[in-house]
Parts: structure tokens; C-alpha cells; sequence
């Protein structure tokens, strides 16, 4: 994590102690870079468990490139401003 980023959570305290249960979702945290971070880190791990039949055709001979530059150039210029995508790669098949 980095030092300027917010904990994950907050701190726990259990109700033992006086505390609130924590109630969901918690206000106030953004998940969205965290797991666009941890998608980056483990993309072939994501894409294994998440959509093996896509894992399969991919030649991992070869590393996959962030397209994250490409992507905010093309949802600026984009008419809709609803984004359904947040992190593009590049990969090479294998039947290539």
C-alpha cells in the first residue's frame, strides 16, 4: 500500500469493546484503484480464475502491456461518459 494511500479498511473494534458493528458499504473508502492495482499485479492470475477458457489462448511467452494511457485517451474523447472498462492489456494468442 502506499503511504499516502487510506487503509483499506478502517480500524476494527469489536463490539466487546462499546464498538458499532461496521455497517457496509463503508462510506467514505474507494475500492476502484485498489483492484484495479491488484488486477494489474495479477492479471494472469485474474484472468486464470475469472475466464480460463480466455487464459487458455493466450501466449504468456510474451508479457502482457498496460494500455492505460490508450484507454483514458480514447473515454476522453469519448461522447458517452459512462465507462464500462478500467484497465486494457495487450496479448498475443497463441494461434497467432
Amino acid at each position: 500500500m502506499k503511504k499516502d494511500s487510506k487503509p483499506l479498511l478502517p480500524p476494527v473494534s469489536f463490539p466487546s469493546q462499546g464498538a458499532k458493528p461496521l455497517s457496509f458499504p463503508l462510506t467514505g473508502y474507494s475500492y476502484d484503484e485498489t483492484w484495479k492495482e491488484a488486477i494489474g499485479d495479477y492479471f494472469d492470475s485474474f484472468l486464470a480464475f475469472f475466464y480460463p477458457q480466455v487464459y487458455q489462448q493466450i501466449d504468456w511467452t510474451k508479457t502482457p502491456i498496460s494500455l492505460d494511457k490508450e484507454l483514458e485517451q480514447i473515454t476522453a474523447s469519448a461522447e458517452s461518459k459512462t465507462r464500462h472498462a478500467d484497465k486494457l492489456f495487450q496479448v498475443w494468442l497463441l494461434d497467432n
